[in-house]
């Protein structure tokens, strides 16, 4: 293992300039309970620079970068070392943080891109006044007029759906959120912390994201602090790395030298055998896991129909989701659902957990027997009589872990609390010993007195597995669940997963890292825009995808190689295929605009079972005299 060098050598290597940003010697305490999270850690960011900080979930990287910004709350947290900015000493133990210079820099010279993004809007302010305001702290110019320009300038850059501009951030989705925030604390120059900023996002949008913040980095006057999980993010983007290790910064060094000894780095290898990894299940379509068993016949899950819409103050509701189409996952199958940011993927999870407003009179959803409309019409009412032994066959893993948990229970209270109210009968003394299994089956080491706000994002999401897995659902929705988990802890969830699976546990899978959709299911659905576009067996679909969307989804897997900026808007679909306007078949000839594509079952040489696509080239093509010969 590279140990870190002297910091005072690796500044004298950059002949006496001032670097953007220097830590040195920072280490956290936390107060309550003790735990030194952070020992001495040492970097430096020069100007133009991307640096990429790695570590495993926990290593304490995001509490780097809110000890950089000087959110820790000295009541809460002991700090230690020295945080300079641009030549200006911000921390020291000493002199504490220079409020006023913070005041001065933040929002103008320094930002941050918060992993925890939900949380981080103020909940009763429409989100393009959240922007304009950010906006006019960083132009220094407080005209509206203007700071709206620059606002809408900047979400079409992000490829934020214009439409969705005024609503409130509680009406958008995760990943709509995330590129809210990216638009509002992107800075055109100074220094910007990026904390997991394309978690959320798939993989489309994320290319488009990672372009645009290179063209930012380029013009020398951006630095940017890149906190990531992705090895290919930090390939793309960085110029140095260094790995946080025990409290310490274990490895610091330009990235070609990392990626060289990588080998001698437990984590950073961890990183380049899953990218390596997955690459090769794309190319060679096969499933590595040892077990995979056949789902039975017998359906887990049924949607006949289903119509989800958003009201809209004053204006006419907005359909989200559609499925015209037959849906069935069966039991013991694990299912996958992916798609772009905001296409409807959560809104579903939603509908089926019955935790949503706004399902259309008709829809059929049945889980096993149990006709789920019926039992509760109106949904989004969870004590409503009938429901409660359903909530003990069905649950839900939601994507944004940190808004999932009460702030004022222990880890220990919430998992009891949960296993209590479905087992009423069972003595505390059971309920203690299965808060102990849940929590040693998501592979969660965490103290039982310890609070849900004092854990990293990544273990967070270990928590929110842990307390839908604790009471054996029948059925176990995931939105989301690998997100904030670096590639260790990551195999450890998939393992979790599988082994839930294998004892017979129906499982669907919602998530933008398509690598890990195709390792792990059996058949996968693509949404765009609330439409299942393609569905069938996993192995299939990937390697040989029918839908033009599926293909451009396919394709970001091996390298980023640019994708188009695909057309976001709900309202460019009216009367014909939502796609339509993105797609590169001959959408004119086949009167794509003016009528919609119904889902269609075909057959191709080679598959293991029929699929269903919604496009009418595919369908022409298997329509045609040439293609029934074949």
């Amino acid at each position: 293992m590279i140990q870190t060098k002297n910091f005072t050598d690796l500044v004298s290597l950059r002949d006496g300039l001032v670097p953007r940003l220097k830590v040195e010697n920072l280490s956290l305490r936390h107060r309550r309970s003790g735990v030194e999270v952070l020992k001495r850690v040492n970097f430096f960011v020069e100007d133009g620079e991307v640096f990429a900080l790695i570590g495993g979930s926990g290593a304490g990287k995001s509490l780097t970068g809110m000890a950089i910004m000087g959110l820790l709350d000295p009541a809460e947290w002991e700090i230690g070392g020295a945080i300079y900015f641009e030549g200006n000493l911000l921390f020291t133990p000493k002199t504490g943080f220079r409020r006023r210079t913070l005041h001065r820099l933040r929002g103008y010279r320094l930002s941050m891109i918060f992993q925890e993004h939900a949380s981080c809007f103020h909940p009763f302010i429409k989100v393009s006044q959240q922007i304009m305001e950010g906006v006019k702290v960083q132009t220094r110019s407080f005209r509206s007029r203007e700071a709206r320009e620059i606002c809408l300038r900047r979400l079409e850059e992000v490829g934020f759906p214009v439409e969705e501009l005024d609503r409130y951030p509680h009406e958008l989705s995760s990943g709509q959120r995330q590129r809210a925030m990216i638009a509002m604390t992107l800075l055109r120059g100074g220094l910007v912390i990026s904390d997991e900023a394309t978690s959320m996002l798939d993989p489309i949008l994320k290319e488009q994201i990672l372009e645009l913040i290179q063209g930012y980095v380029a013009s020398g006057e951006l630095s940017l602090l890149l906190i990531t999980h992705d090895l290919r993010i930090i390939e793309k983007l960085a110029h140095r790395a260094a790995v946080i290790e025990g409290g310490e910064t274990s490895l610091s060094a330009p990235l070609d030298e990392l990626l060289t000894v990588a080998s001698r780095h437990r984590v950073v290898a961890a990183m380049q055998e899953h990218m390596d990894r997955g690459r090769g299940w794309i190319a060679s379509g096969s499933l590595s896991s040892p077990l995979r068993r056949e789902a039975e016949h017998t359906p887990a899950l049924k949607i006949k129909w289903l119509s989800q819409s958003y009201e809209r103050r004053g204006k006419k509701p907005q359909e989200v989701v559609r499925i015209d189409a037959p849906l069935t996952v069966l039991r013991g199958e694990m299912f996958g659902i992916i798609g772009e940011s905001g296409c409807g993927k959560t809104t579903l999870m939603k509908a089926i957990l019955r935790v949503q407003d706004k399902t259309s009179p008709g829809s059929s959803i049945h889980l096993g027997t149990h006709d789920l409309v019926a039992l509760q019409p109106t949904a989004g009412i969870l004590d409503r009589p009938g429901m409660k032994p359903i909530r003990r066959l069905l649950q839900g893993i939601f994507q944004d872990a940190d808004t999932s948990f009460n702030p004022e229970l222990t880890i220990g209270e919430i998992l009891a609390q949960i296993i209590a109210s479905h087992h009423p009968h069972f003595p505390p003394e059971e309920v203690a010993r299965r808060v102990e299994e849940a929590l040693k089956r998501a592979g969660l080491s965490e103290p039982t007195g310890r609070f849900p706000q004092e854990l990293s994002g990544g273990n967070k999401k270990k928590l929110a597995i842990a307390c839908a897995a604790a009471v054996t659902p029948e059925v176990l929705i995931a939105d989301e669940p690998f997100t904030g988990l670096d590639m260790i802890a990551r195999e450890e969830v998939i393992r979790l997963f599988f082994s839930l699976r294998d004892q017979g546990m129906t499982i669907v899978l919602i998530s933008h890292d398509i690598e890990v959709v195709q390792r792990m299911c059996d058949r996968v659905a693509v949404m765009y825009m609330g439409q299942f576009v393609e569905i069938g067996n996993v192995q299939d679909l990937f390697l040989r995808p029918m839908h033009p969307y599926t293909r451009l989804l396919v394709s970001t897997l091996f390298e980023f190689q640019g994708a188009p900026h695909l057309s976001l808007s709900r309202l460019s679909h009216e009367g014909g295929c939502r796609y339509a306007r993105n797609c590169p078949e001959d959408t004119e000839r086949l009167g794509c605009s003016r009528r919609p594509p119904r889902m269609t079952r075909v057959s191709r040489p080679g598959d293991r079972s029929a699929r269903q696509v919604r496009c009418f080239a595919v369908e022409e093509t298997f329509s045609s005299p040439r293609s029934a010969r074949r």
